[in-house]
């Protein structure tokens, strides 16, 4: 942990001191509560986003940025199913750094997460991806793109360290329609009906693992946008939606064994959406719990509440 944080510190001032056009510095809070008749959690963190943004020297109109954002979220879980009512702490954090050249990204990032995130290599995750805008207009956007991933992964009796990705992504807008498709890492899908509208279609579902179904997630809303054509407050919304949600888990036991634990759930949700400030509640029903992959009963039904909110300056 201390490392990561002093490797964050580091490149934050090495980017300052060279930093000669656009600096901002986002503080990042999160808080939210679930509350199942099987499982019960309350996460909190937060992050920091730095963004640097500076012209070319040969080329004024040639912007290039750098980005990193570094995030920490405590997450403190009470599942019956495999904990025996015993409440556990879960960490997750990650730092991610982007360079943005013309039609060149690079971007590495680093993540752990589990209730001892240091103590085994399955729940670490480094690499490095390197992405080209191939095309990009007004309407229709094309990138390619291959990364590296430096994890741990068990298929039946092989263990992969080193995973080769390939990276496409693609993108088309109109006045009517937004729509993306993308493959980094994990695929997405996401769609924007309406976009002039006060009154718009939203939907995206992604894939968080190739486990099972479980592992997908994604939403459907309606959104009502109150002012769309002012120039600062077009983001501000109120939406209503459904969803299907799935958190994972890595336990790691007192002989350093690591166990996956996931449960996932559908639900209805309301939200107020003004970008720097998000508020969230929704009701989920019955869902599923996998303990290493196998069912372990159902999360019962319930509520949660999340917040979050962003301090840009």
């Amino acid at each position: 942990m201390k490392k990561i944080v002093l490797l964050f510190t580091t490149l934050i001032l090495s980017c300052a001191l060279f930093a000669q056009n656009k600096t901002s510095v986002m503080p990042v809070l999160t808080y939210q509560t679930t509350q199942l008749e099987e499982l019960k959690s309350s996460s909190y963190g937060g992050g920091l986003i730095f963004n640097n943004l500076w012209a070319s020297d040969e080329n004024p109109l040639d912007m290039k940025s750098f980005t990193v954002q570094f995030t920490y979220l405590l997450d403190n879980l009470k599942a019956k199913a495999v904990l025996d009512e015993n409440k556990m702490f879960f960490h997750q954090m990650s730092l991610n750094g982007m360079y943005h050249s013309g039609k060149h990204d690079l971007a590495v990032f680093a993540s752990a997460r589990g209730n001892k995130p240091f103590s085994s290599m399955k729940g670490l995750s480094l690499g490095t991806t390197y992405i080209y805008r191939l095309f990009d207009n007004q309407k229709w956007a094309f990138n390619i793109g291959g990364g590296l991933f430096f994890t741990q992964i068990q298929i039946g009796n092989v263990t992969i360290h080193v995973i080769p990705l390939p990276i496409f992504s693609a993108s088309y807008t109109n006045s009517f329609l937004t729509s993306s498709l993308s493959f980094m890492g994990a695929p997405s899908l996401s769609i924007s009906l309406f976009n002039k509208s006060p009154l718009r279609f939203s939907a995206a579902v992604q894939m968080a693992g190739f486990t099972s179904i479980s592992d997908l997630s994604g939403h459907a809303s309606i959104r009502y946008y109150f002012l769309p054509d002012h120039p600062l407050l077009k983001i501000l919304n109120v939406q209503l939606g459904v969803e299907r949600t799935a958190k994972s888990y890595l336990i790691t036991n007192e002989k350093n064994d690591v166990n996956s634990y996931g449960a996932s759930n559908w639900g209805i949700y309301g939200a107020f959406d003004a970008s720097v400030l998000t508020i969230k509640t929704g009701y989920l029903f019955e869902g599923n719990q996998i303990y290493n992959l196998k069912d372990a009963g159902k999360t019962g039904q319930g509520w949660y509440c999340s917040i979050q909110g962003i301090i840009p300056f």
